[in-house]
């Protein structure tokens, strides 16, 4: 398949790099990104040059979930001209290049900046010092940017109820082996407390992680994985979703408990996560209680996205019982942002 990648770069590259001699199949260099456990698998096409275009091809082996690209296409597509004046938002979105079928296979061509993943930096940063400032600075980045796309596809204020976003709380509770009543009662209780919210809803990528932040180089991020964008929701769910990603991600690679990625002041991410979500917060005129309960409710969400993997959705529970434990902590945390 590696050879037929190849040639579609090259057959693709007036595209990706107009006026530019294209270069010949063996020429063309591949990475593969991503290990057994993974729905979608990214294969990375690039030239020696180190200014050169990148095309990352992207698989999903399950034949059924094809129709995930062709929405992906569909989306960058709409996005593109949607945007197609220039400026920070068609840069930080990959260009779809094409939709094409390989040996019988789904592929999607997207012409990307080269860089690393947040999720690289995060990784690094919980080792080395110098990785935890460049992570910083690519979420210093992503804050902006995503609050400039929220103000470009805003809507009509609208009224939730959001006692009608119910869940299963079998399934938590037989996840956890029937354990503590009371988080499971805490969680029952949250969509009733938060009663109606009125807030301006506004496009959504949808699955924000630090897995989808690419740091393109110091001017800025680029955002990968569109295939679950909605037109419509609510302004902190984005920035929710990289915080559950970020806290379950990082927590294995610390050796500690999600929690203490919240509530533990040497925590390099502690702030910063914190910070990236107040002013999403401050859009959707939420207090810190109601911050905290929307928390729990995305928490609860994202379990229900890790099903297809026993590790992802063993983090995710976890993480979703700290936040249950934490919630002092964590609504006190919330409480200083806003009077700071």
């Amino acid at each position: 398949m590696m050879e037929e990648l190849k040639n579609c770069f090259v057959k693709n590259w007036g595209s990706l790099c107009p006026g530019v001699p294209p270069p010949r199949p063996r020429d063309v260099l591949a990475t593969k990104n991503g290990d057994s456990t993974e729905k979608t698998v990214r294969i990375y096409l690039f030239t020696k040059s180190p200014s050169g275009p990148v095309c990352v091809a992207k698989l999903v082996r399950n034949r059924e979930d094809g129709d995930v690209l062709q929405r992906e296409f569909d989306v960058l597509t709409g996005l593109h001209r949607r945007f197609e004046g220039g400026g920070l938002l068609p840069d930080s979105i990959p260009k779809p290049v094409g939709l094409i079928r390989v040996r019988e296979e789904p592929v999607l061509l997207l012409a990307i900046l080269p860089g690393a993943s947040l999720e690289r930096l995060l990784a690094a940063g919980s080792l080395l010092p110098f990785g935890q400032g460049k992570a910083n600075a690519c979420l210093e980045r992503l804050r902006p940017w995503l609050e400039f796309f929220q103000w470009c596809t805003k809507g009509e204020p609208i009224s939730e109820d959001m006692a009608a976003r119910k869940f299963s709380l079998a399934r938590i509770r037989a996840a956890w082996n029937g354990e503590c009543g009371h988080r499971i009662a805490r969680l029952g209780s949250a969509c009733d407390e938060l009663g109606t919210l009125r807030y301006v809803p506004v496009a959504c990528h949808g699955r924000l992680s630090p897995r989808s932040v690419i740091a393109a180089g110091p001017g800025g991020n680029q955002i990968m994985d569109w295939d679950g964008y909605r037109e419509s929701g609510h302004p902190l769910d984005d920035a929710l979703d990289l915080v559950l990603a970020t806290a379950t991600l990082m927590s294995p690679w610390q050796a500690k408990k999600s929690a203490r990625l919240f509530s533990e002041p040497k925590s390099f991410l502690r702030n910063a996560l914190f910070s990236f979500i107040f002013p999403f917060r401050q859009s959707a005129g939420l207090s810190a209680r109601q911050t905290y309960l929307y928390l729990l409710l995305r928490a609860v969400r994202w379990v229900d996205r890790a099903a297809g993997s026993r590790s992802e959705r063993g983090s995710s529970l976890n993480l979703l019982r700290a936040l249950v434990d934490e919630e002092d902590q964590i609504v006190e945390q919330f409480d200083g942002l806003a009077a700071a």
